[in-house]
């Protein structure tokens, strides 16, 4: 686990739109936690005992299967909430596998404190809330991406649905921030390498993306949509 040390009175981008009391509250009562690239957040079946707010960096979620099949499930970064787990009643175990991608900046609840602060101020709970919803509307979006339609169909909308919450406008088009591999593409898309390189160096080549050493640019968000919403 990473080292904490106190967190001071900067603001969270999580709580925008709270009242200042509350978040200052709230932040009173984190910590901070500085993360290497390739650290690992969380632990997929160990008991949930910290909730945490991405303050900023990446890091790639992953699910184990009971056969032992690695599934990579998404990408979390700046403002999006880990390891619910530890504030919901049936649930005490992680359910996926948290490991930094970037370095990153963390800030951090014990699971006795976010329950208190979430009882406390009901406007708290109501965005963890949002927060867990928001997460399964993207594990469910991932069921589909993963098991419906070609694999140009499937890759066109992960990488639209990483532009969506972790990309940052570039004309002429958008960046994509999470340094993933094609490796990470694939299992994101539920295809294999060989499929999802041959895919992008296609897409590269008509000039509707360009990639460079895990990053990766959508020049023409138009033309990727196309293909995602096209039939077979």
């Amino acid at each position: 686990m990473p080292g904490i040390v106190p967190l001071n009175s900067s603001p969270l981008s999580t709580f925008h739109g709270i009242d200042d009391d509350v978040v200052t509250y709230c932040l009173e009562h984190a910590s901070l936690a500085t993360v290497k690239r390739g650290e690992l957040l969380i632990r997929q079946g160990e008991k949930a005992t910290q909730v945490y707010v991405v303050r900023s960096g990446y890091a790639k979620m992953v699910s184990m299967s009971p056969d032992g099949h690695e599934v990579m499930v998404g990408v979390v970064g700046p403002r999006d909430v880990l390891g619910q787990a530890a504030v919901l009643d049936d649930v005490r175990d992680y359910v996926v596998t948290a490991t930094a991608l970037t370095a990153m900046d963390i800030a951090i609840w014990s699971s006795a404190k976010a329950v208190e602060l979430s009882k406390r101020f009901p406007e708290i709970h109501a965005r963890l809330d949002v927060q867990l919803a928001q997460n399964v509307k993207v594990l469910l979006g991932r069921v589909h991406s993963v098991s419906e339609g070609r694999v140009a169909q499937r890759l066109a909308r992960v990488l639209l649905e990483l532009a969506e919450r972790h990309g940052e406008p570039r004309p002429p088009g958008v960046a994509i921030l999470p340094p993933l591999t094609r490796q990470d593409l694939a299992a994101l898309t539920g295809t294999t390498l060989y499929s999802a390189s041959r895919m992008l160096a296609d897409w590269e080549h008509k000039g509707l993306l360009t990639t460079s050493r895990g990053s990766v640019r959508i020049r023409d968000v138009d033309g990727l949509t196309t293909i995602a919403e096209t039939p077979d």
